[in-house]
């Protein structure tokens, strides 16, 4: 099960010591990180509970119109704030989320910080920010070993990276998998006289996945508007002008 919390900026801001940087153009592709190697931590049992956090600011020089997060959580609970206020909150084993974190940012020094907890597995956390300024410019800085880590006594080190994420599974240079809802609705006008396409790599898929013609919808059938299946496995289409008549 995996549950998300969402916070709308206006919390009561906290502050952190640590390093500040203005930010520069950086390797879009984020790495998964933790205050330690967690690779060998897989059936450890040890290692469930382990408490982590990471932080790194950043300077914002002029107002910003767009902050986009992304962020990704493997094998334990997290929450990110920016400048104080909770923008997520994700369960082990959530999928990737996307926030829009434009009301957190401020002028001047922001500061982010990832506060985790694991759960027995190979733990890590993954985030990247993508900034559009008044200007139009766009910047992006991701989790790396320029992040700090805290550790006992208040003290700070390098966070620890177990590698860079798949660039392809993190949304970077293929299309996205999301739809704009006018776009759905109006993807039968788009399909009116368009060739059957029979050829799988005529299709686009997510990385991992694959596509095969099982059927293709006969002429007197008219357009398909839904399908499921049912307990034995067995496919079941409604065409539109059933649908219009049920």
């Amino acid at each position: 099960m995996c549950r998300v919390a969402f916070w709308a900026a206006g919390a009561v801001p906290l502050w952190f010591l640590g390093w500040a940087c203005v930010i520069n153009a950086e390797d879009s592709v984020p790495h998964w990180i933790w205050s330690r190697d967690t690779a060998t931590a897989t059936g450890q049992g040890q290692f469930s509970g382990d408490i982590c956090r990471l932080e790194r600011a950043f300077r914002v020089e002029q107002p910003i119109q767009s902050a986009k997060l992304r962020f990704a959580a493997d094998f334990c609970e997290a929450t990110v704030e920016i400048n104080g206020q909770g923008v997520v909150s994700v369960l082990p084993y959530c999928q990737t989320v996307d926030v829009d974190t434009t009301a957190a940012m401020k002028l001047g020094e922001n500061r982010i910080v990832i506060s985790a907890k694991s759960v027995e597995g190979p733990f890590a956390v993954a985030l990247s920010l993508t900034l559009i300024a008044a200007d139009g410019k766009q910047t992006t800085f991701v989790t790396d070993e320029r992040w700090q880590a805290a550790v006992a006594g208040g003290e700070r080190k390098a966070a620890v990276s177990t590698g860079a994420v798949n660039a392809a599974l993190w949304g970077l240079g293929r299309r996205p998998a999301t739809i704009d809802p006018f776009d759905n609705y109006e993807q039968w006008r788009q399909a009116l006289g368009t060739k059957p396409a029979e050829n799988a790599a005529a299709f686009w898929t997510a990385p991992g996945f694959e596509i095969a013609l099982v059927r293709s919808a006969q002429p007197e059938e008219g357009s398909w508007v839904s399908m499921a299946f049912d307990p034995q496995g067995r496919l079941t289409a409604l065409p539109w002008q059933q649908s219009q008549n049920s």
